[in-house]
């Protein structure tokens, strides 16, 4: 009984059984076809995609090292010319004394070929001796985001009206082409002759667009800034007229505020030519040699000079902002409502 209950479709009436027809039968074969050429079609184009994936892609990304490598070589004279550079200009020539330094020099002439790399940690050894996190040397893939991002802080220079007398204009570094951005923003707002400039965060750069907006607020000949290095001394003044519509000065500053900006900020408070609010700054007063090669992508920022504004460095305005060290300035309207009591 229970077998009996076990029939299959072979032991049912032939007649009951739904049987494709001839042209069915036909139909699905081409389908079969079909899809026998597309899987065909699709191992063809997946073998050299595979190919390229595990053999030619690594094979690539060697070449693109090797390129990479061999720009980064130096020749012997490119070497001598930077060690030349460093040795007679750096700060801190007692540097040249440590032992370590003297050892990164010979390896980095004992070789067959010199590579960055090599003077690299040539330069780091003289700085870890004098202590001296400001100097730096990028190249390749470094100098190309350094001096990109040094573009892209000039973009982001911008100026806000406050009130109908008041423009505020940002600031956040001294870049190529920021005086020349100050000045056309300045020009856009005549009728604000009360002028606020931030500096928060603005960690220096260029002397000569500091000295281009320092032209811009300052009168003609007025001393903004005196440099003394091993072979450098420098009196820096500005040479034009300054804009005449601006009558108060007022910038703001924070523990990120350096070098040119504090320059700036103290030569505003000892030429009695505007205020400055805001907390302590980095209280840097070195400055660099820039040596840049855009050619070669590579680019040397050497500690070579101390900077003082009418005898004084960053010590000076330390002392006067002692007296906002117990405001709360986080928000650019501390600042402001700080400036318009001065």
């Amino acid at each position: 009984m229970e077998k009996d209950q076990e029939t299959s479709m072979i032991d049912k009436d032939p007649d009951m059984i739904d049987f494709p027809n001839q042209l069915e039968w036909e139909e699905l074969e081409a389908e079969n076809r079909r899809r026998r050429r597309r899987l065909r079609w699709i191992s063809l184009l997946l073998i050299p995609a595979l190919f390229m994936l595990m053999v030619l892609a690594p094979a690539f990304s060697v070449i693109r090292t090797l390129v990479r490598i061999q720009a980064g070589w130096l020749t012997d004279d490119q070497a001598e010319e930077l060690v030349r550079l460093v040795e007679a200009n750096y700060l801190y020539p007692e540097a040249f004394d440590s032992p370590r330094v003297q050892q990164a020099r010979d390896q980095l002439f004992g070789g067959h070929r010199i590579h960055r790399s090599g003077f690299e940690a040539y330069l780091h050894s003289v700085t870890q001796a004098a202590g001296d996190p400001y100097t730096t040397f990028v190249y390749d893939t470094f100098y190309t985001r350094t001096w990109s991002r040094r573009a892209a802080m000039t973009e982001e220079i911008r100026a806000q009206r406050m009130s109908d007398r008041e423009v505020l204009i940002t600031l956040p570094a001294f870049t190529p082409g920021s005086g020349s951005r100050v000045e056309e923003l300045l020009g856009e707002h005549p009728e604000s002759d009360i002028l606020y400039i931030d500096l928060r965060g603005n960690p220096g750069g260029s002397l000569e667009e500091l000295m281009q907006v320092a032209s811009l607020i300052f009168p003609a000949g007025t001393e903004i800034v005196r440099l003394a290095g091993r072979t450098r001394r420098e009196v820096w003044q500005t040479g034009n007229q300054p804009l005449d519509h601006v009558r108060s000065i007022t910038v703001f500053v924070d523990e990120y505020t350096a070098s040119s900006a504090e320059i700036l900020a103290l030569s505003l408070l000892l030429h009695n030519r505007g205020q400055v609010v805001g907390h302590a700054t980095a209280g840097k007063n070195v400055g660099q040699l820039e040596q840049n090669q855009a050619d070669q992508r590579m680019s040397l920022s050497l500690v070579s000079f101390r900077w003082q504004v009418l005898g004084e460095d960053p010590a000076h305005l330390q002392t006067y902002l002692e007296r906002y060290k117990d405001i709360n300035l986080n928000r650019t309207v501390d600042f402001v409502s700080i400036a318009r009591q001065l």
